[in-house]
């Protein structure tokens, strides 16, 4: 599960993003249909913004999902420009597990074997109200 969020003025926007991980030595015939539900869930996205100077310190029940009004609208532009200027910037270090090392982080669902329709736990998701 992934969950981030950006503020700017009143307006607080949060997104859930979650999928479920499995054991890399899960049986070749449940491994299609277990990636499958993964990317699935993936693919969904909990999006939603609050005016949290409005509302009692970002209620659930103040929280829209509805971005037509100008603040809310303008603020998720700034936290996609934001997030993809800032996801540009990060580095990504590579350090190579040796096989049974891997194996073994994998069966705890760490990592992910290579190939897989959704990312590893370290991602980078994309930008907010995206697929």
């Amino acid at each position: 599960m992934v969950e981030d969020g950006f503020r700017k003025g009143p307006v607080k926007i949060t997104r859930l993003r979650m999928w479920p991980q499995f054991p890399a030595d899960i049986a070749t015939d449940l491994r299609a249909e277990f990636e499958h539900e993964a990317a699935r869930q993936y693919a969904r996205e909990d999006l939603g913004w609050v005016d949290v100077e409005h509302s009692s310190a970002g209620a659930d029940d103040a929280r829209m999902t509805d971005f037509k009004p100008p603040a809310a609208r303008a603020t998720l532009d700034e936290f996609r420009r934001e997030y993809v200027a800032l996801a540009g910037k990060r580095r990504h270090a590579v350090s190579p597990l040796p096989e049974n090392v891997r194996r073994q982080v994998e069966s705890l669902g760490y990592v992910t074997a290579s190939g897989a329709a959704f990312p590893e736990p370290d991602v980078v998701l994309p930008p907010p109200g995206e697929r």
